[in-house]
């Protein structure tokens, strides 16, 4: 399944800001 370019750069973007919403929750967890 290949992506548009755009389309990449956006699940890239949600990723990425997935990934720095949940950071803090990790260092919580890892405590």
């Amino acid at each position: 399944m290949l992506l548009r370019e755009q389309d990449q750069h956006n699940l890239h973007s949600f990723l990425r800001n997935k990934m720095k919403n949940f950071r803090p929750l990790f260092k919580y967890l890892a405590g």
